[in-house]
């Protein structure tokens, strides 16, 4: 090829680099066949490029149009959805591609680079501790899934409430990188559900009636003597035991804010009030279904059956051994006063049934024993403590079905009532996961309870009685069943009071048994004196006595 073959195509190609088009064609001027053919292939190569860039050119313009069309989609749908649409960094700040929904929920006219603690309105210590999970999420230290389920889900903003749920947004190389959230007002929900609460709560209430006088009656002592003590402890004690007898007759709303109120660093007798105003007003504006007043003095009448009264009346009337009618009038005290204890711990039942749905859990609950009379002006702060150890083995005693092994998926809770002349008994027992001795000494130690020299001259009874120390629990989190070691330590108080005991036995896997002693009182009989006239006046509709 001749150099001036050589420098046509250099000029060629150079004026090729510089057009916008590829228009030009190459001409050699050249009638030998080597030169013609590199000058058509040259040509066709240039029509191919030609073609290429084309269809190119029409698909990028294609794709800008779908791109547009899409984004355009994806606007209509983020600015009329309800539910709300965010994307956070990994820092908690949001992208600016969110749903217009969220500026209305959150009252933000924009949310790109806020905060999630801030828009939820969390105080320093919620958000701390959303943080705290939030952060857990990007570490892979447990699946993204778990650590997004131990955020809270709910909040409020004026007047309304709302559930958020996070899923995780991966990398190419399957790491966290950013969280996908929804938001969904679920305030017309909430009204609803808490009506059909209500609605089942007074059915309860109606069903049991005299037992939520006596419930009420023993509150408003409770409550007092809270205030009259004002200390910490005693505060929180008290409400905690209200909280979960509020639980037991299905009052949710009001025991939540008492889970409120322990939320709270300091107690103080405000709390109280509000606690009592809140019950008070419920009673007030259901007067009309519950047929009763919220107490104000003395402990509520209890009715008795006609049947009941004959027996004794028939034997004042023909014994005349002051002896035998001094035990006659015992007999019918003791009757009179005292109550079976199934009508105290019956609630108990609904308690499991509820907090085994909430839980996902299947659990069996059973009464052993309940027929037996009890002194509840005597034993009464008893059994209402006795709930905290039901609500224990049902929140971290019982396994969810997947996690009970060769065990029955099913769980079973054991509430069993023993009398003897000297004192009553009480026990609750689960087959559940067991108490992890070993974590109930760890978190006494960390709590300043005892210490590790304490530990080691202690047995495994006194071990184990550790659980009933304040604060000390083996809960991972709180919940409104219970977790706060507070429940425990308030059953102990109330058995020492009345010079009782509590024994504890567990098993790893197998379960754990409560069990709960209480001395008899010394009932003081009436003194019946020779000579002195007791006049009973019936209403003459009654008719004579058979």
């Amino acid at each position: 090829m001749d150099d001036t073959t050589l420098s046509r195509i250099a000029t060629f190609l150079d004026g090729l680099c510089n057009a916008e088009e590829l228009e030009d064609r190459l001409s050699l001027g050249k009638e030998d066949e080597a030169t013609q053919g590199l000058e058509k292939s040259l040509n066709a190569f240039l029509d191919k490029l030609w073609v290429k860039g084309f269809q190119l050119q029409a698909k990028q313009e294609m794709l800008e149009q779908v791109v547009q069309i899409r984004t355009k989609e994806v606007h209509e749908i983020l600015d009329n959805v309800a539910t709300g649409f965010l994307i956070a960094l990994r820092d908690g700040s949001l992208l600016d591609n969110y749903s217009r929904s969220c500026a209305e929920i959150f009252k933000e006219a924009s949310l790109k680079g806020k905060k999630l603690t801030e828009l939820l309105r969390f105080d320093a210590r919620a958000a701390d501790n959303w943080t705290a999970c939030y952060e857990q999420i990007f570490e892979d230290f447990l699946p993204a899934e778990l650590s997004l389920d131990q955020l809270p889900h709910e909040f409020a903003i004026e007047g309304r409430t709302y559930r958020i749920e996070g899923s995780p947004l991966r990398n190419a190389d399957g790491r966290v990188a950013r969280i996908f959230f929804t938001v969904t007002d679920t305030t017309e929900l909430r009204h609803a559900e808490r009506d059909n609460a209500l609605r089942r709560a007074l059915l309860e209430i109606v069903s049991q009636k005299e037992n939520f006088q006596a419930f009420l009656f023993e509150t408003r002592q409770a409550l007092e003597e809270a205030r009259a003590s004002g200390k910490q402890h005693t505060l929180r004690r008290v409400l905690h035991t209200v909280k979960g007898n509020l639980g037991c007759y299905g009052l949710h709303e009001i025991a939540g804010l008492v889970h409120a109120i322990e939320d709270q660093l300091t107690l103080s007798v405000g709390d109280v009030d509000k606690v009592e105003d809140t019950l008070r007003k419920f009673v007030s504006v259901n007067r009309a279904i519950l047929g009763f007043d919220y107490p104000m003095d003395g402990r509520p009448a209890r009715s008795i059956e006609i049947d009941q009264l004959v027996p004794f009346l028939r034997g004042l009337a023909e014994d005349d051994s002051i002896e035998s009618r001094r035990a006659l009038v015992a007999g019918f005290v003791e009757k009179l006063t005292w109550v079976p204890a199934r009508a105290l711990l019956a609630p108990l039942s609904g308690v499991v049934a509820r907090g085994a749905e909430r839980l996902e859990k299947e659990v069996e609950f059973a009464l052993e024993g309940g027929d037996i009379l009890i002194d509840a002006a005597w034993a009464g702060g008893v059994l209402a403590n006795l709930g905290h150890l039901v609500r224990n083995s049902l929140d971290h005693g019982i396994e969810p079905p997947d996690q009970r092994g060769e065990k029955s998926p099913r769980g079973r809770i054991v509430v069993r009532c023993v009398e003897t002349d000297d004192e009553w008994s009480f026990e609750v027992e689960d087959d559940g996961r067991g108490v992890d001795v070993d974590k109930v000494v760890r978190v006494a130690i960390e709590r300043n309870v005892v210490t590790d020299v304490d530990v080691a001259s202690m047995s495994e009874q006194e071990r184990l009685r550790l659980l009933f120390s304040d604060g000390v629990s083996t809960a991972d989190a709180v919940t409104t069943l219970s977790g706060r070691g507070v429940g425990t330590a308030a059953l102990l108080d109330s058995v020492e009071e009345r010079h009782g005991s509590v024994e504890v036995s567990t098993r790893l896997g197998e379960g754990t048994k409560f069990e709960v002693h209480v001395p008899r009182p010394r009932t003081a009989l009436p003194q019946l004196h020779a000579g002195r006239r007791v006049s009973l006046t019936f209403p003459p509709m009654w008719g004579p006595l058979a």
